[in-house]
């Protein structure tokens, strides 16, 4: 099996969970790891991770996708805003979109991670006008318990799931 790792990372979150899959790939099956680039070499499998920008993956990634044809594709996602199965849901509907159906997708995953205190700050202000002082509060506070992503059990629970998709795929 060949497998590319292919992922864009502004604040450092999508690239550590890059690393840590790759841990779990098997070196001579590793035939790329980085940025999307036209160097990457043929592979069977392309798992591609992206920051989470405008509710889809990042540009660079949105256009790599486009490329690919015949493929299996393993999606991993960072989120610095939202929570739960339905945002990320809309999140993966979206990087869909980029998709072409001749590929297969064996999988997407997304994390709530850290954002920079910009981000953090650009979000407030944007909902400063349309939100009640709760809801402000609120997003406030989902920032603060995410400072921390990714955590261990985050880490663990990527490799975790690469782990259950490639054997799936082997098997």
């Amino acid at each position: 099996m060949k497998i590319a790792i292919v992922y864009s990372s502004v604040t450092g979150n999508t690239k550590t969970f890059a690393e840590k899959i790759k841990e779990k790939i098997n070196e001579k099956d590793l035939v790329y790891f980085g940025k999307p680039s036209k160097d990457i070499k043929d592979a069977d499998t392309y798992i591609v991770g992206s920051w989470t920008t405008k509710y889809s993956a990042s540009p660079d990634i949105l256009n790599y996708l486009k490329t690919l044809k015949n493929k299996n594709i393993i999606i991993f996602q960072t989120a610095g805003y939202g929570d739960g199965i339905g945002y990320y849901d809309m999140i993966f509907t979206n990087i869909k979109n980029s998709i072409d159906d001749s590929n297969k997708i064996l999988g997407h995953y997304c994390c709530r991670c850290k954002v920079t205190n910009k981000v953090e700050e650009n979000y407030i202000n944007k909902f400063l006008n349309n939100s009640t002082n709760t809801q402000i509060k609120e997003i406030k506070e989902g920032f603060k318990k995410h400072n921390q992503n990714p955590t261990e059990e985050d880490i663990n629970n990527i490799q975790n799931w690469i782990e259950e998709i490639l054997n799936k795929k082997e098997s």
